[in-house]
């Protein structure tokens, strides 16, 4: 889906064509499907007239994200370093890089923890606020990476290695148990 929300212009599913072209008059995909290459039909622009190039692309990707232009798209991840100080600053402190609103009194311990020095006065700090954001119903999605898939006396076969060149499992539906 996200894939399709983002470059739309340049290649669409149409009826009976899992992609059709658009904006590129041609693609190519590598052989293990991590890798497309397109091209674009001639004089192809932006809306202001600049050209389009893969570079403009990516700036134009990067600079709606920075200005929280995409709607309706939840990030589920974040492989960003850090403790718990600094993912509630991306993902839940007003005005942040990743928070779409918040809370004055959630904002307020924030600023309060920052400037606290006594480790355990800072903890508890924080440990309020993620009370607030659970009280609140906030969304702050967490994910842990990890494979799910199956294996033992019971499967038939696992979904390892379904997709090739996919590192994960195949969809659940292709795991098939014995009988």
């Amino acid at each position: 889906m996200v894939l399709y929300a983002l470059h739309d212009a340049l290649v669409k599913p149409m009826p009976g064509q899992p992609m059709a072209a658009s904006l590129a008059e041609s693609w190519t995909t590598s052989r293990d499907g991590l890798v497309c290459e397109f091209a674009l039909r001639k004089s192809v622009t932006f809306y202001n007239g600049h050209p389009v190039t893969a570079e403009m692309e990516r700036a134009v990707y990067f600079n709606a994200d920075t200005e929280k232009a995409f709607k309706h798209i939840v990030r589920v991840g974040s492989a960003a370093a850090g403790n718990a100080a600094t993912r509630i600053e991306a993902f839940v402190i007003s005005g942040s890089s990743r928070s779409y609103g918040g809370y004055p009194d959630i904002d307020g311990l924030y600023r309060e923890q920052a400037r606290e020095m006594d480790a355990k006065k800072r903890e508890a700090i924080l440990h309020r606020i993620q009370q607030l954001v659970h009280e609140k119903v906030m969304f702050a999605p967490i994910v842990e990476a990890a494979f799910l898939n199956g294996h033992g006396a019971r499967v038939a076969e696992p979904g390892l290695g379904l997709i090739v060149g996919h590192l994960y499992s195949a969809p659940y539906e292709d795991l098939r148990l014995k009988e």
